[in-house]
């Protein structure tokens, strides 16, 4: 950048240098472009803001003809990036986040240390098959915008489990773009999925060497963190099906299923009795379909998510949902107004952060 402002001053009198300073630019692309192509990738991360200047200090102190200063500004800087790759790429804190995504549902678990990393569902948009040459980027652009930029700011390369938790494309639409992208060990779809249009269409051409793995709520995955309540039995990846998955996230229960309608809900709290929620991903992006007051006084659910675009054409979250909520005074929180919601804990404290303002679990 410094040498391309140089280039623009110097254009007008003198384009011989101008020309050099074109050539050393493009000879810094070739090289870029070369490094590019070597195997393997190490996603860094995104370090401190507060970082950023004292860096950009230390580096231009590199160039300081006095030995002392400049091998303590290298010292300084090497020190800087080792420490920022190791507090990425190992923190204290998880999380379980609800991403701003639209009218559609995607949630990262990550634990401590990025010891376990869950995608549930990818997002995606709503549309009639099409060619290849017809689909739009948009789909694409979300895909690594949001979902991939964040995971990579994180640390993250690879995922220990995608799980889709049924066939709806606000679901699953953004899923070959995250195959493409990133190294996915495990994908977990609910049984009978793989037999499904669209899990050949969407899915199966990308999967590369994803393990597969199709569940009812008889199977439970090793080192997986969520416990599977839902489906009972095989279907076809409707609504119904839908996976419902229960885990102690620090010090919370935490409850997600998908688009779950309520007579599935009523299933789960019969089948489970004593099963409490602290955290519920409300079902079906805050649909009437879902949200049953009875179970949810039942669960005694405290926190709420609601995934939903800003001004969807179903009108989600519904009316009916709304009022569930303030009946039973859950604290709510809406990706269509807070942005991305992520709950942070750790073994000493935890809280709600939203685009706008954090929240402790307390408050």
């Amino acid at each position: 950048m410094p040498l391309i402002g140089l280039a623009v001053v110097l254009h007008p009198f003198w384009t011989q240098a101008v020309c050099f300073i074109n050539y050393l630019v493009a000879l810094f692309a070739d090289l870029i472009e070369m490094i590019s192509k070597i195997p393997g990738k190490i996603v860094f991360g995104k370090m401190e803001d507060y970082l950023v200047i004292p860096l950009v200090c230390l580096i231009l102190l590199s160039f300081d003809q006095r030995k002392k200063i400049r091998n303590f500004s290298l010292m300084a800087i090497a020190t800087a990036f080792t420490a920022s790759f190791c507090f990425i790429h190992f923190p204290m804190n998880g999380e379980f986040s609800a991403f701003d995504i639209g009218q559609g549902d995607s949630l990262l678990l990550r634990t401590p240390l990025n010891q376990k990393t869950i995608l549930i569902d990818t997002g995606g948009k709503v549309a009639l098959p099409q060619e290849e040459w017809q689909i739009s980027k948009t789909s694409s652009n979300q895909a690594k915008s949001i979902i991939i930029n964040y995971l990579q700011s994180k640390g993250i390369n690879r995922l220990d489990f995608l799980l889709l938790t049924h066939g709806d494309m606000d679901h699953v639409g953004n899923a070959k773009y995250l195959f493409s992208s990133i190294k996915i060990k495990h994908l977990i779809v609910p049984l009978g999925m793989t037999k499904t249009n669209s899990f050949r269409r969407e899915i199966k051409p990308y999967l590369g060497k994803t393990v597969v793995i199709e569940v009812t709520n008889q199977v439970q995955i090793r080192n997986f963190p969520f416990r599977i309540l839902h489906p009972f039995k095989s279907g076809s990846a409707v609504n119904e099906d839908s996976i419902a998955l229960f885990a102690k996230v620090g010090n919370l229960n935490v409850l997600t299923a998908g688009d779950l309608p309520q007579e599935g809900e009523r299933e789960i709290a019969s089948r489970y009795p004593d099963l409490k929620i602290d955290l519920l991903k409300f079902g079906h992006h805050g649909s009437k379909t879902s949200s049953n007051i009875n179970v949810l006084n039942h669960w005694q659910v405290k926190y709420g998510i609601i995934s939903a675009g800003r001004h969807n054409r179903y009108g989600h979250p519904k009316k009916e949902t709304l009022e569930t909520i303030s009946r039973l005074k859950i604290r709510a929180f809406n990706t269509q107004t807070n942005g991305m919601i992520r709950f942070v804990y750790n073994n000493d404290k935890s809280y709600f952060q939203t685009f706008t303002k954090d929240f402790n679990d307390s408050d």
